[in-house]
């Protein structure tokens, strides 16, 4: 369901998920993978749009209620990368920089004359929280991507959840290899419509912008192996040559 949640029921479905009893039953696991699929999480109106929400104090609420509501959603998505790492990208990490971003920019929540903090921005404690969480993900995003890179499988991009960390420039054995399950897997150009984000934008263009540049490649290195007396027009073989130094020409680097 694309079902836009009311902020109301998305806190109290918060408190009920991150409750002690919950989150240590065995018998949750399947119902934590329902928690990752769910509207909650996955529709960018309903847990993003909370989180945003929670930047400022809401009429009636003291700062105390706003900060234990921010741990909360801190503690669910703390939960959900423990259980399922490798599908971090499901989680609301770039709102979660974006809420940290504008929290350092104004400096911290900041007190007046010793009294009751301001009612803008978030406690430093929730600053530092947001900050532990995001360097967590980095981590265990950075040994995901060594993990695809180096596996003896042989490179596979679209185990590469985060375009950022995908090689510009590929390795012998996503060359040599047929990729035709890959140009399946990548996400089409939407032409009518738009992206859900500006991070989707991104990287369904990358990735179709970086496949568009290697496929002639591999697919005439393919054909040549097969056959080294096919002929392609995109690419040019040289035989019995050896490199021996690169310089630089009127027309650029040479060999």
């Amino acid at each position: 369901s694309n079902t836009t949640i009311t902020f109301k029921v998305i806190r109290k479905l918060i408190d009920i998920i991150t409750c002690p009893q919950f989150r240590c039953s065995e018998r949750t696991e399947g119902m934590w993978k329902l928690v990752l699929d769910s509207n909650l999480v996955r529709n960018p109106n309903n847990l993003n749009s909370y989180i945003l929400r929670l930047q400022t104090t809401a009429q009636g609420e003291t700062v105390e209620e706003q900060t234990k509501a921010f741990h909360a959603v801190l503690s669910l998505v703390e939960e959900l990368l423990d259980r399922f790492p490798s599908e971090y990208d499901k989680l609301p990490f770039e709102t979660l920089e974006r809420v940290l971003s504008s929290f350092t920019a104004g400096g911290g929540r900041k007190s007046t004359g010793g009294g009751p903090s301001e009612k803008q921005g978030l406690s430093n404690d929730t600053g530092s929280s947001i900050q532990r969480l995001l360097e967590k993900k980095k981590l265990l995003r950075t040994q995901l991507t060594k993990q695809a890179i180096s596996s003896t499988k042989g490179f596979c991009v679209e185990n590469i959840k985060d375009f950022r960390d995908i090689p510009i420039f590929p390795d012998s054995g996503e060359i040599l290899s047929d990729r035709k399950g890959l140009r399946e897997s990548l996400c089409k150009n939407i032409v009518d419509g738009s992206y859900t984000d500006v991070m989707q934008y991104l990287d369904t263009h990358f990735r179709l912008l970086r496949e568009d540049c290697i496929t002639s490649l591999r697919d005439g290195i393919i054909a040549f192996k097969k056959d080294n007396n096919s002929e392609n027009a995109e690419l040019a073989f040289y035989t019995n040559v050896q490199v021996v130094g690169v310089q630089c020409s009127r027309d650029g680097i040479v060999y």
